[in-house]
């Protein structure tokens, strides 16, 4: 895999190319992640099933065994694991052309900070108007 910085330099200027999401499907897909984040698909008590609930397997592995896992963190506002974003990417890239171009969207419409570390440019924030 290439060196961190030079990948992602190179993702957030494909990103910054792609097309944004409209305000009201971004927050709308912003709320659907945290729900798939943060609430638990059965009451299976203390007990952690990454294999059968969304949520523990998306809290508990580094690399979730979750299709999509990566645009529901982007999209929930939560930080994933540098690398491991980073691989998926690569992966989406050379597997899955359409996968890759909504990750894309997702990078350019949430702007997550494994992918702008700085946080929000003044520009984005211009355009951006609201926090999802």
């Amino acid at each position: 895999m290439k060196e961190i910085k030079a990948l992602r330099a190179e993702i957030r200027a494909l990103a910054d190319a792609a097309k944004e999401y409209p305000h009201d499907l971004a927050r709308n897909y912003s709320q659907t992640a945290q729900r798939e984040y943060f609430k638990h698909s059965y009451q299976h008590g203390r007990r952690r099933d990454p294999d059968n609930c969304a949520a523990c397997a998306l809290q508990m592995l580094p690399e979730p065994n979750y299709a999509g896992w990566l645009r529901v963190y982007i999209q929930a506002g939560m930080r994933p694991n540098t690398k491991a974003a980073l691989k998926e990417i690569e992966r989406a890239r050379t597997e899955n052309p359409r996968y890759f171009d909504a990750i894309l969207r997702d990078i350019r419409t949430y702007r997550p900070r494994f992918i702008y570390p700085e946080g929000w440019d003044d520009n984005a924030k211009a355009e951006a108007g609201e926090k999802f």
